[in-house]
């Protein structure tokens, strides 16, 4: 029988014994996982690795409690726990980063701890994420890793920094592992070469790179590197000698980039083929043609373009446009040449105009300016190719091409018609050479012309005499002769001007010329100005004779003929010429007829004086003569002693030309035939009438005179007193005190003391306000005003003049009024006065007139007007011809306005076809503009250019034609020459306006469209 403590012993060392084998059995199975799982992560099979070693981490937390060997345990743990971190990292799970840090964070002071940051970042880097990665390798001390792990921690670290370009920072590293024997050392050794190589410091990459010749993995590498640093320290030889072997072995995956290398050591060789052949090969690549550089491109393009490849050239170098090196400086020097190759001159002036933008080499920067003024002048760019040639003329005075590019500027300067600065720059020319008198001559010539028109008449005839002083062109000559004459004439110096004329008539061969005839009817008004009528009127009929005169001007010479004879008092002969206009109906019939009837009047023939005056009121209604002729047939009325004819003729004067200088004589006249009837008292009235209207006058002085006689004749002379006392104007009092005060002031005035005289007269007007002077006071300190540029303070005597009606003064008052507003552009101020000047006697006058209300009325926008008045304009026979142009171009506006385009393009046609004025160039322009808007882009360019060559004097018309010039090639879809013209505009106008704004808005359209 067993006793119960025997049985208690045997159950405890039962169970001690089984607990001691599960124990140990758990222990093994933990150890084992734990070598298994430590296998797959070796073998890099992360998944499998990470279930056994979470695995291994639950089974030793299940026998945690052993008392066998607790230590075990919890390094099984700890490890397993670490590795599976790892694994997860690895797998990219999201918590692994956690896992690790939680890691780091639990176990301190375990050796894994310190690598941990070191896996996390190999992981990382493993992912290329090398940013991530450098912030963790950042973070580990290198001396915690071991020699193996510091290795590779070195060149990773080195990597990380290489890829974020801190290459100081990444050699260092790569310093470290570069010349150790292991599995990086290789690698290191490239990329220390390769920064090496950055830095350009070619001597140690190709140390290093020679150390990695061999390798399998950087033998390609090393012949592409190596070439290529030979190629830059100009070793062309030594590129081909060691490239040409590498390239005939066989292949490489750097062989397109290899033969690209071998094409520039023969490009700097110059030798093209062989260069051509390799280039060649290289651009079939194109994977290998993405790390194309722009001295790539340009030694490629200039490759073909010496080769005579033009066309492969352009496709290389067109590349370059928008290049802002060297190497695109030289592109664009090379893309012209092979532009003017294929004969393309417009793409050939817009690269050199970009290479000439460019100031990286000066020296190919003169050859793209010199080629750009050529090219733009050859293209009919001249203004450009004016500014160009101007610019190279001063920054390349020392050039070997500056006598090409001053006879460029020169030729230039004539073509494009702008003789102002062609004139400055011959001039500034020292030495003269071949050719350049004939130049200078037309210069001169054409300079004297174009002033000439501009009415100054003293230059013109200054730069007429410096042609002339240079007899090249015998035509030039005759003709500057000829031009001097006629600014002589202007000039109001006829004994030269008749002169000229004579030197110009006796030239040999001048016949020819279609303005021979004209210097007889000249010389007919020069001789006519000096009063020698007898041989004016010998020059006028000689015009008048000769072959294929004007019309017009045969019959206004017609008319000189027979006022010349009316001089000399050869009445029938005068009548002779003047019934030829008469009978011709041509301009200036009107006036003939007067002078008819004044003949008649001479000749006592009163009758037929009252009839042709009759006509006259018949035939031409709206003459500027109906005044005088109404006048004169009432005179002759009174003569003939009709006085009922000649009262109604003078009232009918007063009633419909209140404003003609007629009518103070006219009521006079009434007055003398009421007085003659002894009609006394409507004597008195019309006589009164006179003095009242027409005070401080002539006119008044007699009336003034004869209302004395009748009331003296009447015994009433107290009634006369009371009468001149209260009258103004008839006071005689005080005259001897008005006419020595007045006097003083006008002797100052006379001798041109304005600044003594202009007081004086302001203390006559302010002491004798109805004094006998009065207008003449007014009148006079006003012209000293204006003589001192004091518009403003002149205006008030002006306007004082204009508001008295009909006095001597009126018209010259209304006349410098209304310019003194129209300069002022105060056309509303401007308008009364121009409208009663417009019925003014002085025919200069209602020309003037005519003129400013054509102004105004375009100004108003009063389309109706302005083409009644420029009507007016265009039939006035006096008119001078820039004035016409005017018109016309007033007229096309208000058409355009009314929707007409029509008769507008036909009114701009006689404008731009008759001058080269401003006028002109905006006609053109708006012909340009509305050929462009009919769709019509071919014509409306052409109209552009007609512009830009002929008138491009006028800077603001020629800029608004290129900025039109490239609408016309944006919407011919010429995009390059669109943007080309915009950007020249930019860089070349200098003008404060509308221009620049609207060609960069253009240029940016052009550009937003993409196309």
């Amino acid at each position: 029988m067993i006793k119960k403590s025997g049985l208690l012993a045997l159950i405890i060392s039962f169970f001690a014994v089984h607990f001691s084998y599960a124990q140990a059995t758990a222990e093994y199975t933990v150890n084992e996982t734990y070598r298994k799982a430590l296998e797959l992560f070796d073998t890099q099979r992360y998944a499998s690795a990470n279930e056994l070693f979470r695995q291994v981490y639950t089974d030793a937390n299940s026998t945690s409690n052993s008392s066998y060997d607790p230590s075990k345990n919890t390094t099984y743990k700890v490890n397993a726990k670490y590795y599976a971190a790892v694994c997860a990292l690895e797998l990219n799970n999201k918590n692994a980063e956690s896992e690790l840090l939680s890691f780091i964070k639990t176990y301190p002071d375990n050796p894994k701890s310190k690598t941990a940051k070191f896996q996390i970042g190999k992981v990382y880097f493993k992912n290329e994420s090398f940013a991530e990665a450098l912030n963790w390798f950042t973070q580990v001390e290198e001396i915690d890793l071991n020699e193996t792990d510091q290795i590779e921690y070195n060149f990773k670290l080195g990597y990380c920094y290489f890829v974020a370009k801190d290459y100081n920072k990444a050699k260092a590293h790569f310093t470290k592992v570069k010349d150790g024997y292991n599995r990086f050392s290789e690698d290191a050794t490239y990329y220390y070469a390769h920064i090496a190589y950055i830095n350009k410091d070619y001597p140690t990459a190709l140390t290093h790179l020679n150390k990695i010749k061999n390798s399998a993995k950087y033998a390609e590498i090393y012949q592409f590197y190596t070439a290529q640093i030979f190629l830059i320290n100009g070793k062309y030889n030594d590129v081909i000698s060691f490239t040409e072997p590498i390239i005939n072995k066989g292949s490489s995956k750097y062989k397109p980039q290899l033969h690209k290398i071998l094409g520039a050591a023969y490009f700097n060789k110059k030798n093209y083929p062989i260069a051509q052949r390799n280039f060649d090969i290289y651009l079939e690549n194109s994977a290998a043609t993405a790390d194309q550089t722009t001295q790539d491109t340009y030694q490629i393009g200039y490759t073909y373009f010496q080769n005579k490849e033009y066309d492969k050239a352009i496709g290389q170098l067109e590349k370059l446009i928008d290049a802002d090196d060297v190497y695109g400086q030289y592109g664009m020097l090379t893309l012209g040449n092979a532009f003017l190759a294929k004969q393309n001159k417009l793409n050939a002036r817009a690269a050199f105009q970009r290479g000439a933008k460019l100031t990286y080499d000066e020296g190919v920067r003169e050859d793209c300016l010199l080629n750009y003024a050529k090219l733009a002048y050859e293209t009919n760019f001249s203004q450009q190719g004016l500014l160009a040639a101007k610019e190279f003329v001063s920054k390349y005075p020392r050039s070997k091409n500056i006598d090409e590019a001053k006879t460029l500027l020169g030729e230039i300067l004539l073509s494009s018609k702008n003789y102002k600065e062609a004139l400055e720059t011959l001039e500034s020319v020292k030495k003269r050479k071949e050719n350049t008198d004939l130049l200078y001559q037309k210069v001169a010539y054409y300079r004297g012309a174009e002033v000439f028109n501009a009415r100054d008449f003293a230059y013109a005839e200054e730069l007429f005499d410096k042609s002339l002083n240079n007899p090249v062109d015998g035509k030039i000559e005759m003709q500057a002769l000829y031009w001097k004459a006629e600014s002589l004439f202007e000039l109001q110096r006829y004994d030269e001007a008749i002169n000229t004329y004579d030197d110009f008539l006796s030239y040999p061969g001048v016949a020819g010329l279609p303005i021979y005839k004209f210097a007889y009817y000249n010389l007919g008004y020069a001789y006519f100005q000096r009063e020698n009528y007898a041989k004016a009127a010998d020059y006028f009929d000689r015009y008048v004779n000769s072959a294929n005169a004007d019309k017009k001007m045969a019959m206004d010479a017609t008319l000189r003929i027979g006022d010349c004879n009316f001089v000399a008092k050869s009445y029938d002969k005068a009548l002779t010429q003047y019934n030829k206009v008469i009978i011709a109906g041509a301009a200036g019939a009107d006036y003939a007829i007067f002078q008819k009837a004044m003949i008649q009047g001479v000749q006592n023939k009163l009758n037929d004086k009252v009839y042709s005056l009759k006509s006259l009121q018949e035939l031409y209604p709206s003459s500027s003569y109906i005044d005088d002729g109404i006048y004169e047939s009432a005179y002759a009325s009174f003569v003939l002693n009709n006085f009922d004819q000649a009262k109604t003729g003078f009232n009918d004067l007063i009633h419909r030309f209140p404003n003609s200088s007629y009518v103070p004589k006219a009521m006079l006249n009434l007055g003398l035939i009421y007085f003659n009837t002894e009609d006394d008292n409507n004597a008195l009235i019309a006589y009164k009438a006179v003095v009242a209207k027409y005070p401080n006058t002539p006119e008044s002085k007699e009336a003034v005179l004869a209302i004395k006689n009748i009331y003296v004749d009447k015994g009433n002379a107290g009634e006369f007193l009371t009468y001149a006392k209260n009258t103004p104007g008839a006071a005689i009092s005080a005259s001897a005190q008005d006419s020595i005060s007045f006097e003083a002031a006008n002797n100052l005035f006379l001798k041109g003391k304005c600044d003594e005289s202009i007081p004086a007269f302001t203390a006559y007007i302010d002491e004798f306000s109805n004094g006998y002077f009065i207008n003449d006071a007014h009148f006079s300190r006003a012209e000293c005003l204006m003589k001192q540029k004091r518009a403003e303070d002149a205006l008030a005597d002006y306007q004082y003049l204009s508001a008295k009606t009909n006095n001597k003064y009126t018209e010259k008052a209304l006349f410098n009024t209304s310019k003194i507003y129209l300069d002022k552009k105060d056309y509303q101020a401007a308008k009364p006065y121009l409208k009663r000047l417009e019925s003014a006697d002085f025919k200069a006058n209602y020309g003037y007139a005519i003129v400013g209300l054509m102004r105004v009325s375009n100004q108003e926008e009063n389309n109706d007007s302005t083409l009644y008045y420029a009507n007016k304009v265009i039939g006035f026979d006096k008119m001078p011809l820039e004035e016409i142009n005017s018109a016309y171009l007033f007229s096309a506006k208000a058409y355009l306005a009314k929707g007409d385009t029509t008769i507008a393009v036909k009114s701009l046609g006689n404008v731009s076809s008759s001058t080269k004025s401003v006028n002109a160039a905006e006609a053109k322009y708006l012909t340009a503009l509305i050929q462009y808007n009919k769709g019509q882009f071919k014509q409306s360019q052409k109209s552009c250019f007609e512009v830009i060559d002929n008138l491009s004097n006028h800077d603001y018309w020629v800029a608004k034609s290129f900025l039109l010039l490239s609408d016309n090639y944006y919407k011919q879809g010429d995009n390059f020459q669109a943007k080309s013209t915009l950007q020249s505009i930019i860089d070349n106008y200098e003008g404060n306006d509308d221009i620049i704004p609207s060609a960069k808005e253009k240029l940016a359209l052009i550009n937003r469209s993409g196309k």
